[in-house]
């Protein structure tokens, strides 16, 4: 029996020897009376380019509009169904294998993501439920654990966008601040330095180091995403 700190044990342990279905997702504990588990809003920023010389920019913004629908989505990591996935008698659908193929060679050339970083919403509510519909012919809990966890996803800070005239100042300020506290959360956590005796001068520095001016711009930047 083991504790995962996350909903995927196979991570770790792999499906030989069923080892993945002997952990238990730890649920979060109770703090001031509730229980947070970091959510998200299951959409993934990529990168994609439109040069000086497509002719049809914007047939090529609709184009890469699709795979944040479920049927571009499906398209996008699995290929065309009937040719690259089916679906089954018992309700199923599987990826099409050649003889001796594994699934991970088949996307090596079917999936755009190999290599990449896909911009797609993998927790759309019908890929989602189109997800837990894969055939596959080794035990796994991972939507369990999911479940088990929903109740307490919270997302603290959605996905902004950040002006290109910020950008810059923005990473300065939190390459410095990056580098200051986890320095210190190091020395707190093996007793070099003591929180009680430190700890005002840790707020000083983080202040020092710009924390104001960096909450600042990501406030600016929600204000303007929920406007």
């Amino acid at each position: 029996m083991g504790l995962a700190r996350m909903d995927a044990s196979w991570v770790y342990v792999g499906y030989e020897n069923e080892y993945n279905m002997e952990y238990e997702v730890l649920i979060p504990f109770e703090v001031n009376g509730r229980r947070i588990a970091q959510g998200r809003d299951g959409i993934g920023r990529g990168n994609s380019a439109i040069t000086s010389k497509n002719k049809y920019p914007e047939a090529t913004m609709r184009w890469l509009d699709t795979w944040f629908s479920p049927d571009g989505m499906r398209l996008l990591r699995f290929g065309v169904e009937g040719e690259d996935w089916r679906w089954r008698d018992d309700g199923k659908w599987e990826v099409i294998l050649a003889e001796g193929e594994t699934t991970a060679q088949k996307m090596s050339y079917t999936s755009a993501q190999p290599g990449g970083q896909l911009s797609w919403w993998s927790d759309h509510p019908v890929l989602r439920e189109w997800w837990r519909k894969q055939y596959s012919d080794v035990k796994d809990n991972y939507d369990e654990m999911v479940e088990r966890l929903l109740p307490y996803y919270y997302i603290p800070y959605p996905q902004v966008t950040i002006m290109e005239e910020t950008t810059r100042e923005l990473a300065e300020y939190r390459t410095a601040l990056n580098t200051y506290v986890n320095d210190m959360m190091t020395k707190f956590i093996t007793g070099e330095a003591s929180i009680e005796a430190e700890w005002d001068n840790y707020v000083q520095q983080i202040h020092q180091l710009g924390v104001k001016r960096l909450l600042e711009i990501y406030q600016e930047a929600f204000d303007a995403l929920v406007d």
